[in-house]
């Protein structure tokens, strides 16, 4: 029983380390262009309001900008440090876009406690009643 187990726990990790391998190395552009999915759609969610998804947005077209530019002065390639600012322009994205979408979620989550709170100590009133 305990060596299936074990081999069923050494197959997983064995699986999960050649998808690890294989995980796909993203592009700047790709990048860009995925981000710009999770705008869309969560706006469409309404997990992001119009300025939020604005300013995201707005993000994005500073560094498809600032890569072009920096292209142009490297003879169409990017430096490694300039990657690394883009990179992490691009993760500040990101991280905006799930915790602005997070703090809706938990919002409603917050509205729906009270309202059912609200509803319970009514219901207590009238019984009392």
């Amino acid at each position: 029983m305990k060596s299936s187990i074990l081999s069923v726990l050494f197959a997983l990790l064995l699986l999960n380390s050649v998808q690890i391998a294989q995980a796909k190395e993203w592009t700047i552009n790709a990048r860009q262009d995925q981000l710009m999915k999770d705008i869309n759609e969560a706006q469409k969610k309404r997990e992001l309001t119009d300025k939020e998804a604005k300013r995201l947005r707005s993000s994005l077209a500073d560094v498809a900008r600032k890569e072009a530019k920096m292209r142009t002065k490297n003879n169409g390639a990017i430096k490694d440090e300039d990657k690394a600012k883009l990179e992490k322009v691009l993760n500040d994205v990101s991280v905006d876009i799930k915790r602005w979408a997070l703090e809706k979620r938990v919002d409603v989550a917050k509205d729906k406690a009270k309202a059912k709170a609200k509803a319970t100590e009514k219901k207590t009133e009238e019984k009392k009643k």
